[in-house]
C-alpha cells in the first residue's frame, strides 16, 4: 500500500516497486499474462476541486526490461472518485525473460494553496504471470 498526503503548498511523490519474479516454466508457451489487482482513491478539498494548480496522480507501470523503460498499465489523474479492487492485465511476449518483468507504482499529490489539502491512496494486493500451456494430449 502506498499513500500520500499534501497539506498547504507543495508536492509529495512516492512509489513502490516489486520485482525478482521467478521464470518458473522453460517450455512451450502459448498465453502470457501480467496480472496486477489495484484499488486507488482521492480527494481534493479545494473548491471548486483541482482548481488553483493543484492535482493528484497514481500511475501503475510495467517493465520487461529489468526496469530500463516503463510502460503505464493504469493513469489516473485529478480524481476524488474510488476505483477498485481492479485486475489490469498484459499480454506479453511468449519469449519474454520473466526475471526482468517489473511492475511500480507512483503516486503524485501537488498543493498550492496552505489551506488546501490533496490525498491519493494506492492499494496493490495482487501481482502474478500467468502462463498458459498446450494441452499435452494435442502435442502428440
Amino acid at each position: 500500500t502506498t499513500s500520500s498526503f499534501g497539506g498547504g503548498s507543495g508536492s509529495e511523490i512516492k512509489s513502490c516497486r516489486w520485482f525478482t519474479l521467478q521464470n518458473l516454466f522453460g517450455g512451450i508457451r502459448t498465453a502470457v499474462k501480467l496480472k496486477v489487482t489495484h484499488t486507488s482513491s482521492g480527494n481534493d478539498n479545494a473548491d471548486p476541486p483541482f482548481g488553483s494548480g493543484n492535482s493528484n496522480r497514481f500511475q501503475l507501470q510495467y517493465s520487461i526490461n529489468g526496469g530500463s523503460n516503463w510502460t503505464d498499465i493504469v493513469d489516473r489523474q485529478n480524481f476524488e472518485s474510488s476505483e477498485g479492487p481492479t485486475t489490469s492485465e498484459v499480454s506479453l511476449s511468449l519469449t519474454q525473460d520473466l526475471t526482468q518483468v517489473q511492475v511500480r507504482d507512483i503516486i503524485r499529490v501537488d498543493s498550492n494553496l496552505s489551506a488546501d489539502s490533496v490525498s491519493c491512496t494506492a492499494t496493490i494486493s495482487d501481482i502474478k504471470i500467468e502462463v498458459t500451456v498446450p494441452d499435452p494430449s494435442l502435442l502428440d
